[in-house]
């Protein structure tokens, strides 16, 4: 009574018709079968990224209510994800039990099979391999894998939702500069 669509292309570099096949097909395959089935419930996994780069004059809060705020995309998983999530939407517009759970940065575990297009790895790779700090002024939402997991079960059992987006993320967002204090902390020197 439950489908769980997880499936998806993560990676932050590729071809752009690999990521549409997996990430928007698949979607759109996934909602197909729920119609045909009748009487069951999905849970669309998507992404916190579907906010996207805002334009300056848009609210700076991105939360579970919006969805298209003009928004523009850095990454094709991005846009797909995004894409993916619109044909989520129309299926719950027309009456389909569906909703939406936004993840964060995913971590820990042999879960991340593909570190090499991942930013956030690649990230930690630069600064471990330069032994440099880049000034770079940003946060990290670290949301362990396991935890994120636990939450998106718990959601799933949860009736008769007054909302159908949710936000599944470690709230606690740690700079780049923690980051780098992390780093030195365990033996590597950043400077």
């Amino acid at each position: 009574n439950l489908i769980i669509h997880a499936a998806a292309n993560t990676n932050h570099i590729g071809f752009e018709e690999s990521f549409f096949n997996t990430n928007v097909q698949g979607t759109q395959n996934i909602i197909d079968l729920a119609y045909d089935i009748k009487n069951i419930r999905v849970c669309v996994v998507s992404t916190l990224s579907v906010s996207g780069e805002r334009v300056l004059g848009n609210k700076e809060m991105f939360d579970e209510k919006d969805f298209d705020v003009g928004q523009r995309f850095d990454y094709v998983y991005d846009k797909t994800k995004f894409e993916s999530e619109k044909i989520a939407r129309h299926a719950i517009d027309n009456g389909l039990d569906v909703f939406v759970v936004r993840l964060g940065s995913l971590v820990g575990g042999p879960m991340q099979r593909n570190p090499k297009n991942n930013s956030f790895y690649q990230y930690l790779r630069a600064i471990i391999s330069t032994k440099k700090d880049w000034n770079i002024d940003t946060s990290f939402d670290i949301s362990p894998v396991d935890v994120s997991a636990k939450g998106m079960v718990f959601l799933c059992g949860l009736k008769n939702l007054p909302i159908r987006t949710f936000h599944l993320f470690n709230d606690r967002v740690i700079k780049s500069l923690e980051m780098v204090d992390v780093i030195n902390g365990l033996g590597w020197t950043i400077s």
